[in-house]
């Protein structure tokens, strides 16, 4: 199963399968578009991008707020297929996503579970 969310911007969390939790396998994100201002290098695609924004996984807990998060990554290239650790499938599980993305980045994000 996945979660496709498309035309993220800023910084939102989204619940992963109906608040239940689920181990996750894979995270993909797509820069769909990005700021004038990022620092851009190389010219083939992947194109490397200098901290467009961050990725977690995490849960949340009764009454906390925000969720508390525990795994994530940096995006740092236009296409990113990042696999998630699991060590122990059934301890390493997650009920939320969460993005923040800097001024004019959009992106697509598929989480894999």
């Amino acid at each position: 199963m996945s979660l496709v969310l498309t035309g993220l911007s800023g910084e939102g969390t989204q619940s992963l399968s109906g608040g239940t939790f689920v181990t996750c396998t894979d995270v993909l994100v797509q820069v769909t578009a990005y700021s004038p201002k990022s620092y851009k290098f190389g010219s083939i695609t992947p194109v490397g991008f200098k901290s467009l924004g961050e990725v977690f996984l995490g849960y949340k807990a009764s009454g906390t707020v925000p969720p508390q998060y525990s795994w994530g990554f940096f995006i740092n290239h236009q296409y990113m297929d990042i696999q998630v650790p699991v060590v122990r499938p059934s301890a390493d599980q997650f009920s939320d996503v969460w993005w923040r993305v800097n001024v004019g980045v959009v992106l697509d994000l598929t989480v894999f579970f």
